[in-house]
């Protein structure tokens, strides 16, 4: 099955699931750091305190060179510079960045779903909301759609903002940083700020007692799977 690909840019990653104590530097669950070559997430994946941390890396680099430099990396960027033994990695798993779609989520009896059916890069979570539907040729039509719309769009402007050149400035230059400064102070502003988070959602109830005829349909799947200009 075909599949159209668009990557912003191709790092090699790396998600190192780690305890170390990001709490008593005053960092949040959920943390991005904007900086041109040692951009990273660190967000809390356990209650017991573990952090999933993911940087890019330089690519051609063996396994074996990406653990030596791994405690480089994290001397480096990480708050504290800590030392090896002041933090435990309990997994270390190096891979590459995608974003991709498939033409198509169904032919015949074959179907595609989540990381199969569309990639994208770990910054925002993009991926784990927007995989959950699965009913057939709508699923197909509507999922691509999203991906189109929302999905591949925010996570490589998320990705483009992490290794921005000039980190400093990028609050004054970029709508979305100074809306997450806004909402700091404004209840009402983060609520609606989190409620924009279901844009990667899509009602499929709506068609579940045939309020979508057959005609109509088609020419939505159609409309949905028709090229897109380069």
């Amino acid at each position: 099955m075909a599949r159209r690909m668009k990557t912003a840019r191709s790092p090699s990653l790396r998600d190192i699931e780690t305890y170390y104590d990001f709490k008593k530097f005053g960092w949040k669950d959920a943390n991005f750091i904007i900086h041109p070559e040692h951009f990273y997430m660190a967000a809390i994946i356990q209650e017991d305190g573990l952090y999933r941390i993911t940087y890019g890396e330089k690519p051609g680099l063996s396994r074996e060179q990406l653990q030596e430099r791994m405690e480089w990396k994290f001397k480096t960027m990480l708050p504290g510079n800590p030392d090896p033994s002041q933090y435990k990695v309990m997994n270390f798993g190096p891979y590459k960045m995608h974003q991709r779609c498939a033409e198509k989520f169904r032919v015949g009896r074959f179907m595609l779903a989540a990381d199969a059916a569309h990639l994208c890069n770990p910054w925002g979570g993009m991926g784990i909301t927007g995989a959950e539907e699965d009913i057939l040729d709508l699923y197909s039509a509507k999922r691509i759609e999203k991906w189109r719309t929302v999905i591949d769009p925010v996570s490589s402007e998320n990705f483009r903002r992490v290794h921005d050149k000039d980190p400093r400035s990028r609050v004054d230059r970029d709508d979305f940083l100074k809306m997450v400064v806004k909402s700091q102070g404004d209840k009402d502003f983060a609520r609606e700020m989190l409620m924009g988070s279901f844009a990667v959602r899509y009602d499929f109830t709506q068609h579940y007692k045939d309020k979508l005829g057959t005609k109509d349909f088609k020419e939505e799947v159609d409309k949905i799977h028709a090229p897109v200009a380069p």
